[in-house]
Parts: C-alpha cells; structure tokens; sequence
C-alpha cells in the first residue's frame, strides 16, 4: 500500500423521489486502503469533505441498473484539475463488438458542468458528438484502458489538450467503472507520443497499472486542413 493508492468509497444517499435508490461513489488517493480497493462508507461520512477525494459520482439504481447522473470534483479534484474547463459527458457502450467496450466523452458546457446522459439525451439536448474535447474509451470486463484523446487544434472543437482534460475524464472514468462494479482500469500500453508523456507521469504513482509492454501507435490527430 502506497500514499498514492487509488481507491474508492460508496456511500448511501436518500432515495430519489420514486424511490428508486441512491449512492455516491468518490474515488481517493492515498494509502488507508490498497490500489483499486472498494470501500463502503456509512453516512454520515461526507465524501465531498474528504481531502483525498477526487472525483464524485452521483448514482442512481434503475430497475436494477445503475445510472450515473452527475460526476464533479471532489475536495482533491479541485486541486489537481485548477482552472479545468466545466464539462458535460456522455456515455456510451459498445455491447455487441467483442470483447464490449465502453466510452465516456466530456463536452465543453459552462450550463451543465458535471451532468451525466446517454447519446439520445445530449443529442437531444443540442450536443453535437464530433465536438467533444475528449473521449476515453476501455474494455469494461478486464479494466484494459484501449483509447484517451484530447482534441487538437484541428479538431472539430478546438484545441483542448494541457488544460488537466485528459486526466479529469480518466478520473471519471474510474468513477463511473467502480460505480457499475468493473475491474479498476489500467493501461494497454499502447501509446502515441503523446500518449507516452501521460502514461510516463502516471505510472510511478500505480505502477501495478502500468505493467505492460510499451507499444508506440500512430497518432489520432486530424492533419491540419489541406495537408
């Protein structure tokens, strides 16, 4: 056990009005329970009080299935993402490709900072997906992280990239695996070149997660217009 281990805290909250049930997931960093351990935390623990949490997700249980309705930062999120940009996601299986895979994307949204839909409520709420400024995509069953992009100046929405939002949406992502109850993500090794500078900062910090064979891929970035 490290003072960097990444671990998370579930907390029941008060049933929504239908009396559907509730939880609060928030991930932590430091070293009061193993790298990718789940821990439940009785009220009236207070997660968002809690100087080690990163991101929390707010949870409800729908006919049996779990539905994540909101991610923000927690008391150390907001030291470690300053000045990040408001951000809205969507998520998005891939059940029939094999093995299944899931896709967590964040759009800018100074209205909606924090929200969490599927595809057909942004979509019907004005979100147009070629202009999100990230998307983390990983394989649910075994946790393998299989993309993270950060849009670039050439993509439809800007360059996005050095403003903390390739690790505020791995961070959600994190959130939104321990939420449904999936093995904790770690990396494929496979990397572009920026891909490498990342994965080279974090793996110090949960080299348990960094533990495969480095693979050099080409980059996803659009080529500038004309070229």
């Amino acid at each position: 056990m490290t003072d960097s281990a990444l671990w998370a805290s579930t907390t029941t909250l008060p049933s929504a009005p239908d009396g559907s049930p509730r939880f609060l997931v928030a991930t932590h960093v430091d070293g009061r329970h193993p790298d990718g351990a789940v821990v439940d935390m009785p009220a009236p623990y207070a997660p968002a009080d809690d100087p080690t949490s990163g991101m929390l997700a707010s949870c409800t249980v729908v006919a049996g299935h779990v539905r994540v309705d909101r991610i923000d930062p927690g008391s150390l999120g907001l030291q470690v993402f300053p000045g990040s940009p408001p951000l809205r996601y969507v998520i998005m299986g891939e059940p029939d490709v094999f093995p299944p895979a899931v896709n967590i994307f964040a759009f800018h949204d100074a209205d909606r900072d924090g929200l969490v839909t599927g595809v057909e409520q942004a979509v019907a709420e004005g979100i147009e997906l070629p202009h999100r400024v990230a998307g983390f995509r990983w394989l649910p069953g075994s946790g393998v992280a299989h993309q993270l992009y950060v849009s670039g100046p050439n993509d439809p929405a800007g360059d996005w990239r050095r403003r903390k939002v390739g690790t505020k949406i791995s961070c959600a992502a994190e959130a939104v695996r321990v939420a449904h109850g999936w093995p904790p993500l770690h990396d494929s090794g496979q990397h572009t070149e920026t891909g490498r500078a990342m994965a080279e900062n974090f793996a110090p910090r949960w080299p348990a997660r960094f533990t495969a064979p480095e693979v050099i891929v080409p980059s996803m970035d659009l080529p500038p217009p004309g070229a």
